[in-house]
């Protein structure tokens, strides 16, 4: 089979109960735009986009809502028997379920997982049945919600809560006795490993049971499963449900997903009674074989979070004195802890949603969901190895969401953060119209600066003066005491003081408005050196993004909107020496042809 990267894998968790309180939050000031569209950041600018009350029996814990999966621009969720298909940005304030697309008869018992995955060369969505005594998975075509397959062959007892992982045509998982792989076109069983079952094998006891998602590698799936091993089998056609390898690095159970990058694994393992720990273990991906492990405890009572790695950053939430939560931020590489924070009355978190700022590139926003009644979203933000004050939005969906939390928050493209609870109703929020990022642009700008000259630089956007809060050279913060800013609309001046210091050539200004921007506000100056001709035109171009073009609109503007220098003859010694050289070389060769015309 073909190698493969590693595809990205579902969340886990296990549903757990907890004490009862209330989350108050600290405001913080971040804003996303972009990739993420306009995230939250804080309660007083955020608001309540829609809710639906998915689970129309509220009554029992049974077919709670899952978690969110967003596909080609619709929102899926099963809950209460029904899946769901919502096109985003459809709906708004209170909606009625029976008013959403939507298919009968899907059950999924006590997993609060839903996975997504190709079977026929179409989109679908994995559902996996675990109840105590039956469990089954049934996969359903994205487009029109009908039912491809459903493989009732998977257990006959189950407690499982495990998310399913598909890859390369292959359905993997775990029915809380046995490790599965299912053919992803047909739902048939590819194999089941029932030697580890507790009820065939009395030396397993329960370290069968799995609540994790396995994590593809090239030619390879690794498993975690609650008696701490690692187990390796082969992926594709050809595997046959032996185990290749396996070790076990700790006495805990592995409760969270398996994630891989850059040649190892990270997960966490957590029992009642034991110190959590957060395990980097070496793999092998040409013949999958399990190398030298390295774990540190995580200062937390308790932790049913996966991993989320970004940019060399490994971010897990936990759980501290019952009432309490914490996020942590460790280094990928030395599993250095860099940053935590308690989140007080929240009870246990769940996986951490780590989204870059695409206003303040070093800046990560954090979303999570607290486990405590009621249950809410909590975000947060992680810069220069710092962690903001967690803010709670858990007042506006007062009165809808109000029971326990045992399902992950899910960040669309468009900024909205999708979070269901076990009340029965999916809620929506995002950030308010009149704080959402718009469109500014450098109108102004002096294209060269002198060293030695007293005047400055100025450099003039169409942005809102009230809103701009910093600049930015080279990717670098400029302090404030470099410049100044006025209105109309947004006008900065460098101060002559501070270029003096920049290095001559070209350097990029960028304006940070305070709710983003749906492009960068750039631009570029030239620093001329002291010999320089004062007066000699510069061009001064605008960069979208990481391009660059010389004689483009900048900013969608004609180069004519750009001031253009005073012009001015300043030859150096050099240009006069060939000037003089040329001239005689001229007459020269005039006195040349007057004598041979006289001859």
């Amino acid at each position: 089979m073909k190698k493969k990267k590693l595809l990205s894998y579902m969340l886990a968790g296990f549903m757990l109960a907890g004490a009862v309180s209330n989350a108050p939050g600290n405001s913080f000031s971040v804003r996303a735009a972009g990739t993420y569209g306009y995230l939250p950041r804080t309660l007083s600018d955020t608001e309540l986009k829609w809710s639906c009350k998915v689970k129309r029996d509220s009554n029992t814990w049974y077919n709670n809502p899952t978690q969110v999966v967003l596909l080609n621009g619709y929102v899926y969720i099963v809950s209460g028997g029904y899946l769901y298909k919502i096109k985003e940005g459809s709906v708004s304030g209170e909606v009625d379920p029976e008013s959403l697309e939507s298919v009968s008869g899907v059950e999924n018992g006590y997993n609060v997982f839903l996975s997504q995955g190709k079977s026929n060369g179409r989109d679908v969505l994995l559902v996996q049945n675990c109840a105590i005594s039956y469990s089954s998975v049934s996969a359903y075509y994205a487009d029109d919600l009908k039912k491809a397959w459903e493989c009732d062959d998977v257990a006959s007892t189950s407690y499982g809560n495990s998310p399913l992982t598909f890859y390369d045509g292959y359905i993997y998982g775990n029915n809380g006795s046995d490790d599965f792989a299912l053919n992803a076109d047909t739902g048939s069983m590819v194999w089941k490993n029932t030697d580890n079952n507790p009820h065939n094998n009395p030396h397993s006891g329960d370290s069968a049971i799995s609540n994790t998602a396995p994590a593809a590698v090239g030619n390879f799936v690794i498993y975690g499963d609650n008696g701490g091993y690692l187990k390796v089998y082969s992926a594709g056609a050809d595997e046959d449900g032996e185990v290749n390898s396996q070790t076990k690095e700790s006495e805990n159970r592995i409760y969270s997903s398996i994630k891989y990058d850059n040649g190892y694994l990270y997960y966490l393992t957590c029992t009642g009674g034991k110190v959590p720990e957060l395990h980097k273990t070496k793999f092998d991906e040409a013949d999958g074989t399990l190398g030298v492990d390295s774990k540190v405890n995580i200062n937390a009572d308790y932790t049913i979070s996966s991993p989320e790695i970004k940019d060399g950053k490994i971010y897990i939430s936990g759980q501290k004195d019952k009432n309490d939560g914490s996020i942590f931020v460790y280094d990928e590489n030395s599993l250095d802890l860099l940053a935590s924070a308690d989140t007080k009355g929240t009870g246990k978190l769940y996986d951490i949603k780590a989204v870059t700022d695409p206003a303040d590139k070093d800046n990560t926003l954090i979303y999570t969901a607290s486990f405590n009644r009621p249950g809410s979203v909590i975000s947060s933000s992680f810069k220069d190895n710092k962690l903001m004050d967690a803010v709670s939005y858990q007042e506006l969906t007062k009165g809808l969401a109000d029971q326990f939390s045992d399902a992950q928050v899910t960040v669309g493209s468009d900024g909205t953060v999708y979070y269901s609870n076990d009340s029965g109703v999916l809620t929506a929020i995002a950030a308010k119209t009149e704080t959402k990022a718009v469109d500014y642009k450098i109108t102004t700008v002096e294209p060269s600066y002198t060293y030695g000259s007293s005047e400055g630089l100025t450099i003039k956007s169409d942005g809102d003066f009230d809103q701009f809060q910093a600049l930015y050279i080279d990717n670098k913060l400029v302090d404030k005491s470099n410049y100044t800013v006025k209105k109309g609309s947004t006008i900065v001046t460098l101060k002559d003081s501070f270029l003096n210091t920049l290095s001559a050539g070209d350097h990029i200004v960028e304006f940070k408005y305070k709710y983003g921007t749906t492009n960068p506000v750039k631009t570029t100056f030239h620093i001329l050196p002291k010999k320089a001709a004062a007066g000699t035109s510069v061009k001064a171009e605008t960069i979208n993004g990481a391009s660059k073009n010389a004689g483009s609109k900048p900013n969608g503007r004609m180069k004519s909107d750009i001031r253009s220098p005073k012009t001015g003859v300043n030859l150096n010694k050099n240009a006069i020496l060939m000037l003089a050289l040329m001239l005689t070389l001229t007459a020269a060769s005039g006195i040349f042809t007057l004598h041979s015309n006289a001859v």
